[in-house]
């Protein structure tokens, strides 16, 4: 049978209510293969068969393109709203008009607005004062206050390491004749208590202070503490026949040169490398260890490689003898580390005992 729309159903024999008993198996048993869509197609087609009015849908069973009222009917186009010609209203499930365009879904109004309620949508406003500059850019720090004690703490030592002034307090005979650790120690405590004993507000200003070899080494902080400096080592007795002079630790002290030589240690302790430098004086007359420091050590399986910091004197010996020295069964060679020397026999690499 061919119905509306070109399809063709073969319609049921016997219908359930014409057989109220189930007589007819066969037409059960073929209805049971149909799905439930089809079946109510099948009966919407008996309905328009017999001139029935079509029976009600079930309630949110309405299909796309179909009206409210159940039929096959398509719904009609949308209207363009006025002056957005890219804008369509259309229905929606809320009832309130549905936009179509590349801004649908930002533009869309809300239930309850005022323009949802007109039927109307339009674009959100956007704020005329724009994005506040506190959101774009963070805050700006506080400038320091000018009585932050930091920064001016930072700025005095900044000027005070400027301005201060190593000096050194010595033998007035340095370095032909020292001052013994002991007697250094009494001078350094005699400027000491001179500088406590001063006048408020008028006593010197240091840095630091030490003793080292028979000197006393103090750092005055600025001008006025030197010329007080100079001014009492000049009155300074602090035993009877004592004759001390100061002035700039650079210009007044020898300065101490680096040198490196290497050594053979075999039957020797060289669990501190300190106790042998002295054995050096033994094989060398006229060679004083005293001033020597040790800087560094650097061990083979025959010796060590030693990094010393010598005295002008001693350097004076070693040019006398080609910078060679006896050790032990050897002839060893000292060599002038980061300067290279124009008497010194090669460069600064390790040198070879001879």
């Amino acid at each position: 049978m061919i119905v509306a729309g070109g399809a063709h159903v073969d319609p049921p024999t016997t219908d359930q209510r014409d057989d109220p008993g189930g007589n007819n198996r066969a037409s059960t048993k073929s209805r049971k293969n149909l799905s439930g869509a089809q079946k109510r197609k099948l009966a919407r087609l008996r309905d328009q068969e017999r001139g029935l009015p079509p029976r009600p849908r079930k309630k949110g069973s309405r299909r796309k393109g179909t009206t409210d009222g159940g039929g096959d009917g398509a719904v009609a186009p949308p209207a363009p709203i006025p002056g957005d010609s890219w804008l369509m209203a259309g229905p929606s499930t809320s009832g309130v008009g549905m936009l179509a365009g590349p801004h649908a879904l930002s533009s869309a109004p809300s239930v309850g607005s005022k323009s949802a309620k007109e039927g109307t949508p339009r674009k959100r406003n956007r704020d005329s004062h724009g994005t506040p500059p506190s959101a774009t850019k963070p805050p700006m720090k506080k400038p320091r206050e000018a009585g932050s004690g930091h920064t001016q703490d930072s700025s005095r030592a900044y000027s005070d390491a400027l301005n201060s002034t190593k000096m050194a307090v010595v033998h007035s005979k340095h370095p032909e004749e020292r001052l013994s650790d002991v007697e250094a120690n009494i001078v350094y405590g005699s400027i000491v208590r001179a500088a406590m004993d001063s006048p408020a507000g008028q006593g010197p200003q240091f840095c630091s202070g030490h003793t080292s070899n028979g000197v006393v080494y103090i750092t005055c902080s600025n001008s006025r503490s030197k010329g007080w400096l100079e001014e009492r080592v000049t009155e300074l007795k602090p035993w009877d026949g004592a004759s001390l002079r100061t002035g700039p630790a650079k210009d007044l002290v020898e300065r101490q040169v680096k040198v490196g030589v290497w050594i053979p240690t075999e039957f020797l302790d060289r669990s501190d490398a300190r106790k042998l430098i002295p054995l050096f004086e033994a094989q060398n007359p006229g060679l004083c260890t005293r001033e020597w420091k040790l800087l560094s050590t650097k061990a083979d399986p025959k010796g060590l490689y030693l990094v010393l910091s010598i005295d002008t004197d001693s350097l004076g010996w070693l040019k006398g003898q080609q910078f060679h020295a006896h050790f032990h069964v050897q002839r060893v060679t000292f060599k002038v580390v980061g300067t290279p020397h124009t008497d010194a026999a090669g460069g600064p690499d390790q040198p070879a005992a001879q």
